[in-house]
């Protein structure tokens, strides 16, 4: 297999979380199959692009094996049971070193999930690995001094930019659907847009963040998915109070559901350049959702749709 052919609808990993969902509601996959399937495509392209730190591929397959036995019971979780997901190099995951891509960093395994992890796994998400990050996530591209280059999903000869350059990527590929990043100046847009991906920095609040950033208050955990539905899921599962957050406060946040159109408004008109939806065409990338063909950046506002190039 091309490490850099786009996934699409033949291929599990090109299905979006919803289309994985209905499957598992009609038995036609399993979250074995679908954890199985993400596990091998991070394998992948591991070596070429460095998305990940590690992946953790025994405890994702007990994870999917208790993900299919709920499901075959008709008890799930949530709307994101059994989806495989990946955690940035900066976030407390229970029984993983957290070394946010630094060689002064303890390797000891942290002994509790942060909220905003806790809250996918009680959500039954598989974290299928740890994504890269620069040093501390301090700057716009993803290299570190204990980790090395992260590569652009589209071009390796390209930054992946930063600093959740590594989520962007196996999201890009379809190595997992949902992919937890944290922004403080764009560390979750600037990769999303290099890697043609959806990310989004909530509101300050709605994702409850502990340990403290070392950027204060300015830094959010967010989504970062192939799609619009996807990171809509992921932010819903996260969202919520806890109080190891000292600085969330008291505030009511309309659930993203319930919000007129969604996360981005008409949200199921938004065409987004991610590798699910556009082909190489040359030297070009022909874009899936208005077929125009160049290497660029730009947007496509008419008839409120959105496409990146």
């Amino acid at each position: 297999m091309d490490v850099f052919s786009p996934p699409d609808g033949t291929d599990i990993c090109g299905l979006n979380a919803a289309q994985v969902l209905s499957a598992y509601r009609k038995g036609t996959l399993s979250p074995i199959e679908v954890t199985e399937a993400a596990l091998e495509r991070a394998e992948a392209v591991n070596g070429e692009l460095n998305a990940f730190t590690f992946i953790d591929r025994d405890r994702a397959r007990n994870e999917a094996r208790r993900s299919e036995a709920r499901w075959g019971s008709g008890a799930p979780l949530s709307d994101i049971d059994g989806i495989p997901t990946t955690i940035k190099d900066i976030v407390w995951v229970e029984g993983w070193s957290v070394r946010c891509g630094s060689r002064t960093t303890t390797a000891s395994p942290c002994e509790r999930d942060a909220p905003s992890v806790e809250r996918l796994r009680r959500s039954g998400a598989i974290f299928i690995g740890q994504t890269t990050t620069p040093e501390f996530g301090w700057k716009a591209v993803t290299d570190s001094p204990l980790f090395g280059v992260t590569r652009n999903a589209w071009d390796p000869s390209m930054t992946a930019g930063g600093s959740s350059g590594g989520a962007a990527v196996a999201a890009a590929v379809g190595a997992g659907s949902l992919h937890l990043g944290s922004d403080g100046g764009g560390s979750i847009r600037i990769p999303a847009s290099f890697n043609g991906i959806v990310g989004h920095k909530p509101s300050f609040g709605r994702v409850p963040a502990h340990p403290p950033s070392a950027f204060g208050t300015v830094a959010h955990i967010g989504p970062m998915a192939r799609s619009v539905g996807d990171a809509e899921a992921m932010l819903e599962a996260m969202s919520g109070r806890d109080l190891r957050d000292w600085a969330q406060g008291r505030r009511h946040f309309t659930k993203i559901g319930e919000a007129a159109g969604g996360l981005y408004g008409d949200a199921d008109r938004i065409l987004v350049n991610s590798p699910c939806r556009t082909r190489r065409q040359g030297s070009g990338i022909e874009c899936g959702g208005c077929g125009s063909a160049n290497g660029g950046v730009g947007s496509d506002r008419r008839a409120g749709r959105i496409a990146f190039h």
